[in-house]
C-alpha cells in the first residue's frame, strides 16, 4: 500500500529565519531558509503523529484549521518547560508524512498554539508520555515541500 496516514517527523521552524518560498514544478515547492536557520525537531512516540487541515468559509474569507499531534514519550519535568518556550516564538511547521511527502505549514507572522498534556496509563498499551498539540487558524493551506537536505 503507498498510501499511509499519519507522519513521521516534525520540525518547528523559526519562522524569522524564513526567506522564501520558490516553485519548483506543479505544486512543489523549494523551501530558503536564512543561514543560521533553528529547526527543532520533535521527536514522537511512532504512530502516533497526526495532521488534520479543514477549510472553513467565514466572514473574513476562508481560514484554514491546521492541527498537528504526537506523543512525546517518557513524561519529565523538562517536557512542558521544553514545548512551553516555543510558545513565544513564530513558527513555520514542517512534517513528513507516511508517504514520505514533506508539508510545511504557516507564515511568517503567524503564531502557532501550542498545548501540553501529560498522562500514563495502568496498563502496558497505555502509552506514557506527553500530548503536544499544535494549532492555528491560517490564511493558506499546507504546501508541498522538495524533500530536504
Amino acid at each position: 500500500m503507498n498510501n499511509m496516514g499519519g507522519i513521521n517527523r516534525l520540525y518547528l521552524v523559526d519562522a524569522d529565519y524564513f526567506s522564501a518560498l520558490d516553485q519548483d514544478s506543479g505544486f512543489i515547492y523549494d523551501l530558503l531558509l536564512d543561514s543560521g536557520v533553528e529547526m527543532n525537531e520533535i521527536e514522537f512516540t511512532e504512530d502516533t503523529g497526526r495532521v488534520s487541515e479543514t477549510e472553513e468559509e467565514t466572514d473574513d474569507g476562508v481560514v484554514f484549521n491546521y492541527e498537528a499531534t504526537v506523543l512525546v514519550p517518557k513524561v519529565s519535568p523538562g517536557d512542558s518547560r521544553r514545548f512551553s518556550s516555543l510558545r513565544d516564538k513564530k513558527l513555520l511547521v514542517l512534517v513528513r508524512d507516511n508517504n514520505d511527502l514533506w508539508w510545511l505549514t504557516g507564515a511568517p507572522g503567524s503564531y502557532f498554539k501550542i498545548s501540553i498534556s501529560a498522562s500514563t496509563g495502568t496498563a502496558a498499551a497505555e502509552r506514557n508520555g506527553s500530548t503536544l498539540t499544535i494549532s492555528a487558524s491560517l490564511p493558506s493551506g499546507s504546501v508541498f515541500i522538495n524533500e530536504l537536505p
